[in-house]
């Protein structure tokens, strides 16, 4: 559709994508499926040239498709345009997972688009699945260190297969920010 648009057009103007929002269920249909079209979302804003992708991860609401806050898709968008289309020296991209590394007791995410540091909004982080050997755990802590979330268990052991899945559920609520209010993209990653 992006290159026959610019076809059609002929200009290549920028497109800025906005990735589906956490949903659950509404009149009968459901966001099983929204993880892998998130991700099909951000592929395209990685591979085609002058597209961006705004996640509004913490604006969706459970039971409806259309989430009632407009304002923060708006304002990421505007910050989006700020920065890639008119050039404006602005944080305006989402935390995006880069790196996941393993030492005894600990896993290390880091993101690229921290700004001055990633935050946890709350006591806790959300909406985080983590795996040892295909079990999923809940004895772990978390916090923020500038451009990553230190995640610290004594289930992490060299050796064993951990897997790490944020918001990657149809329906979540997302708390880790990067230092311009922006929410972290989605992702999933193992080693």
């Amino acid at each position: 559709m992006i290159c026959c648009w610019r076809r059609d057009w002929g200009d290549e103007m920028p497109f800025l994508i906005v990735q589906l929002a956490p949903f659950g269920t509404w009149l009968g249909a459901n966001g099983n499926n929204f993880p892998e079209v998130r991700a099909k979302q951000d592929i395209v804003c990685k591979t085609v040239p002058n597209c961006w992708l705004a996640s509004i991860m913490d604006v969706g609401d459970e039971k409806d498709i259309h989430p009632k806050d407009k304002r923060p898709v708006g304002e990421r968008f505007a910050l989006l345009a700020r920065n890639k289309v008119y050039g404006e020296n602005l944080l305006s991209e989402a935390p995006e997972f880069t790196e996941l590394t393993m030492k005894k007791g600990e896993v290390s995410l880091k993101f690229a688009n921290a700004g001055d540091g990633l935050e946890i909004r709350g006591e806790s982080l959300q909406a985080l699945d983590v795996t040892v050997d295909g079990e999923l755990i809940q004895e772990w802590t978390a916090y923020a260190d500038g451009d990553k979330v230190i995640l610290s268990s004594e289930k992490f052991e060299s050796g064993k297969k951990i897997q790490v899945k944020y918001a990657w559920t149809a329906f979540c609520v997302v708390n880790l920010y990067n230092s311009a209010g922006l929410a972290a993209k989605p992702f999933q990653e193992q080693v």
